[in-house]
């Protein structure tokens, strides 16, 4: 009976270690190092299941007003959560690194260089209630 490997981290995570080992152990068969590599099975992944809906980005803006912000600083967090969820982009790296030089207003499309899948690397067609608007004025359509 063998010993059961213990890896932390999300079932991601504990798949790409898992991937490397079996990498590592095919390596060594094919070197004759090893004569027969056991077969493991990966951990089940689960997508995304949080989703910020209707209701949910009603309740999130309500909540943002009872903060008393400036106008302006609550109408730019407005911005940014409709971008988010009509675009569909991630925080960090992708909604918050957007620049001016990557919005082609004339298109309506958001150009993400730090996209984590190249070919998909365009988000077409921003929902029209974000009211985002260039210095030019607000986009064309």
């Amino acid at each position: 009976m063998g010993e059961a490997l213990r890896f932390g981290g999300s079932a991601a995570n504990v798949n790409c270690a898992l991937r490397t080992l079996r990498r590592m152990l095919h390596k060594g068969e094919e070197w004759d190092l090893l004569v027969k590599v056991p077969k493991f099975k990966l951990w089940p992944e689960h997508g995304r299941e949080l989703r910020l809906d209707d209701d949910a980005e009603q309740k999130l803006l309500a909540a943002a007003k009872s903060c008393n912000w400036k106008p302006a600083m609550f109408e730019l967090f407005r911005d940014v959560i409709i971008l988010a969820r009509d675009t569909g982009m991630r925080n960090g790296r992708e909604l918050y690194r957007i620049r001016r030089e990557n919005l082609d207003w004339d298109n309506r499309i958001i150009f993400v260089p730090d996209y984590k899948q190249y070919h998909r690397r365009q988000k077409n067609d921003p929902d029209e209630r974000s009211g985002i608007q260039s210095a030019a004025g607000p986009s064309r359509r």
